[in-house]
C-alpha cells in the first residue's frame, strides 16, 4: 500500500505542540541565561542559597556546569524540533519525542541531585548565610521536595501527551510525505 501523498490535511496537533514546545524551548532560554548569570555574577545571587552550595559543594557545582553546558544542546535542540513539527516534518516528530524521553530522564535525575545535595545541612547552612531562620529553612525543604515531585511527574506526563499525539497514523503520515 502506498503511503498518502499531499494535500492531506495537516494535523492540528503538530501546530498546537510545536507552539507548546517554542514556549518550553524561551523558558529553557531564559534559563540558560540565568544560570550563566548565576555562575558568572554569583554576588547578584546573594540571597538564593544555591550559590552558597555550589560554593561549598564541589561535587554539585560540577554537576551544574554539566547539565548547564548539556542544556546548551538541548535548547536549541528544543527549539529546532519545535520549528520543525509547525512545519510538518518527520525529523522534528523523532526529535521531539526523543527530546521528551531525555527529558524524563533529566527530571529524575535532577531530582535526586538536587534532593541530596540542596536539602539538610547544605541547606541549613547555606540558609544561614541569607539570615533565615530554621523555619524557613524547613518551608524551604518542603517546597523543594513537592516542587522536584511534580517537576518529574509533569515531564512524564507530557512525555505521555507528546507520544499519544505524535505516534497517531494522521500524524505520522502527514510527516512521513511533507516536505
Amino acid at each position: 500500500m502506498q503511503p498518502p501523498t499531499l494535500p492531506i490535511e495537516k494535523p492540528k496537533t503538530l501546530l498546537v505542540l510545536g507552539i507548546l514546545n517554542l514556549a518550553f524551548a524561551a523558558f529553557g532560554i531564559y534559563g540558560l541565561i540565568t544560570s550563566v548569570m548565576m555562575l558568572v555574577k554569583p554576588e547578584m545571587y546573594a540571597a538564593n542559597p544555591v550559590v552558597t552550595i555550589m560554593q561549598n559543594d564541589v561535587a554539585y557545582a560540577t554537576y551544574y556546569k554539566g547539565l548547564l553546558g548539556f542544556s546548551f544542546l538541548l535548547v536549541p535542540a528544543n527549539l529546532a524540533a519545535a520549528i520543525g513539527l509547525i512545519r510538518g516534518r518527520e525529523w522534528a516528530r523523532k526529535l521531539t519525542l526523543a527530546m521528551a524521553l531525555v527529558g524524563v530522564v533529566v527530571a529524575g535525575v535532577n531530582g535526586w541531585i538536587s534532593h541530596t545535595h540542596l536539602s539538610g545541612p547544605a541547606m541549613a547552612e547555606a540558609m544561614k548565610n541569607t539570615g533565615s531562620d530554621a523555619t524557613a529553612q524547613k518551608i524551604m525543604e518542603v517546597a523543594m521536595t513537592v516542587s522536584l515531585f511534580v517537576g518529574f511527574l509533569v515531564a512524564v506526563v507530557w512525555t505521555i501527551v507528546q507520544f499519544a499525539l505524535l505516534c497517531r497514523a494522521k500524524v505520522r503520515a502527514y510527516c512521513k510525505v511533507a516536505k
